[in-house]
């Protein structure tokens, strides 16, 4: 019998190069990996790969073979690795599976290996191999390992206990969470499911706050508005500090920190919340120095966020005031 070596097609040489230069990455990061301790999968699987490529570019049939125990091994360690969480096994799997897939396809399939062939052992364990990585990725897609089931009593929900207390009283939100708790629970129950319909719109702000010149496309509002006593503080994409008079809407003072505006790596701009200090909240911290007028008071504003409510800025009680919303 007699074979014939036909010209091999660029698919199966640019399909060797590509695992030859993948086992080179793979064994290379695995070396350093295992001298540091860790894992030898990676040195190990990488040196198969390189195999692989090898034989794919000398029309082996042993490289479907290889590459298909190879593969078996890989879902094998990553079922050990990451059980069945899906970010953590697609991040193991996802190449290996996609590579195994165009090594299946006949028209790629049957040039690696002389005489040319496609239905035989070889490619029926491969196939076996794909299969099982598609159903077990399938599987952990229908798993939530992020999900704690459990329920709380009925009275801490209603605030009732004191580990479910918040802290405060119904009508503040002194923190990004709601609580130093970070709980987001409110006592609030004057709105109810019977009014809330009724409700209007008590007043309006537009904090002025546009895009500008060299702002990232994504430019959003996405503050979460602190409320202690009469005051209501909110920030900016730009970072600036605002307080506002919260039955009013009234603006008492802003604060602008004069960001960066040249850095050109902005992926997005936004400012999500402020944080809240009352540091007469801390005795025994010792006296220290009021803070600075911001630049905004200094032209007219005449109210800082004080405790516990927002008093008006003056020398006799700016000794007094040790409370200072920063942005967070």
């Amino acid at each position: 019998m007699v074979t014939t070596r036909t010209a091999q097609p660029l698919r199966i040489t640019l399909t060797g190069i590509l695992a030859l230069l993948m086992g080179a990455l793979m064994a290379l990061g695995g070396a350093y990996l295992a001298i540091l301790g860790g894992s030898w999968y990676y040195l190990l699987a990488g040196l198969g790969l390189l195999a692989v490529g090898i034989l794919i570019l000398a029309r082996r049939r042993l490289a479907i073979w290889l590459y298909a125990v190879l593969l078996l091994a890989t879902l094998a360690w990553t079922i050990y690795e990451a059980g069945s969480d899906w970010w953590r096994l697609v991040a193991r799997i996802d190449l290996w599976w996609v590579l195994g897939l165009w090594l299946l396809l006949p028209f790629v399939n049957r040039h690696i290996g002389v005489p040319a062939r496609w239905r035989d052992g070889a490619s029926g364990l491969l196939g076996i191999a794909v299969l099982f990585g598609a159903l077990l990725a399938g599987y952990a897609l229908t798993r939530d390992h992020s999900r704690i089931a459990g329920e709380f009593a009925a009275e801490r929900m209603a605030g009732a206990s004191p580990a479910g207390a918040a802290d405060r009283s119904a009508s503040e939100w002194p923190a990004y969470g709601g609580s130093a708790r970070g709980d987001r629970y409110s006592a609030a129950d004057l709105i109810t499911p019977g009014n809330v319909g009724r409700l209007k719109k008590a007043w309006e702000y537009h904090t002025g706050d546009w895009p500008r010149e060299g702002d990232p496309a994504e430019f959003t509002n996405q503050v979460t508005p602190l409320k202690v006593g009469d005051s209501l503080f909110i920030c900016t994409p730009h970072s600036l500090a605002i307080a506002l008079d919260a039955d009013s809407g009234e603006e008492l003072w802003r604060f602008d920190p004069n960001i960066n505006r040249d850095a050109k790596y902005y992926q997005h701009m936004t400012c999500r919340g402020l944080a809240y200090h009352d540091a007469a909240a801390y005795p025994g911290a010792g006296e220290r120095p009021p803070p600075a007028l911001p630049r905004a008071a200094a032209a007219g504003c005449s109210c800082r966020p004080t405790t516990p409510r927002c008093t008006r800025w003056t020398p006799a009680t700016a000794s007094r005031a040790r409370t200072s919303a920063r942005a967070a």
